[in-house]
């Protein structure tokens, strides 16, 4: 199955609003924090492409907006949707990027990552910025009443994640903490994930937190929204 039918095409309405509202945030970041200034970006971890078309569209004085996807599935994918566009460069391996941006986006990547992953990534990442770059993170918020109420839409539409039992649920309300498969590279569930978690390791690792905010309606917080976004410089 195509990405995007999982994500901004999804056929279930909330899952396509939440999602579309998502980029929607990511873009307002992004201008409100750079403005036009700004001569390349890099996604990393882009999954199908379709932010990348939507930069093209809004900020067409960008020039240079490169993508990152290791997962051979995904790349073939964001290759394929991209490939007419002469101003996006997609690269399947870290050591082909030899240029530094002025904002990278790492949205829905690090609920998949187990501690040691999620370093190299961070690491990867402050490697190819510029001393005055933004870094714009985001991460399903699946702990708390927000992923709580999450997942019971899940169960409503009938497309849960691994792990969705009533112990967990129990769990994820009362924000206890949930074991997962840490011995792979690639965690598939949500569930267990909590972003509290990320925001330490992103402080440990040197990274200033300037700004959170939260989709698809910030003035809740995390308690009535889907996603949590960070913007952070080094």
């Amino acid at each position: 199955m195509a990405y995007s039918n999982l994500t901004n095409f999804n056929k279930n309405f909330i899952k396509k609003f939440t999602h579309n509202t998502r980029f929607n945030v990511a873009q307002k970041i992004l201008r409100n924090h750079t403005g036009d200034n700004i001569s390349n970006v890099l996604d990393y971890g882009t999954g199908d492409g379709e932010f990348l078309k939507l930069l093209n569209k809004n900020f067409i004085d960008l020039k240079d907006i490169s993508a990152y996807e290791p997962l051979v599935e995904r790349y073939d994918e964001v290759s394929s949707n991209t490939f007419n566009y002469n101003n996006i460069f997609v690269y399947k391996d870290i050591k082909e990027i030899e240029k530094k941006f002025d904002a990278i986006f790492c949205m829905e990547v690090f609920e998949h990552l187990n501690e040691k992953m999620s370093l190299e990534a961070l690491s990867n990442i402050s490697s190819l910025m510029k001393s005055n770059s933004i870094l714009i993170v985001s991460v399903p918020i699946e702990t708390g009443l927000g992923g709580f109420l999450k997942n019971l839409v899940r169960i409503v539409i009938r497309q849960t994640h691994s792990g969705t039992n009533l112990k967990n649920l129990f769990k994820i309300f009362f924000g206890f903490k949930i074991n997962r498969n840490t011995n792979v590279d690639f965690i598939s569930s949500h569930i267990g994930f909590s972003h509290n978690d990320l925001l330490k390791l992103i402080k440990k690792v040197g990274f200033n937190i300037i700004k959170k905010t939260y989709s698809p309606f910030p003035f809740f917080g995390s308690l009535l929204n889907s996603q949590i976004f960070l913007v952070l410089k080094k």
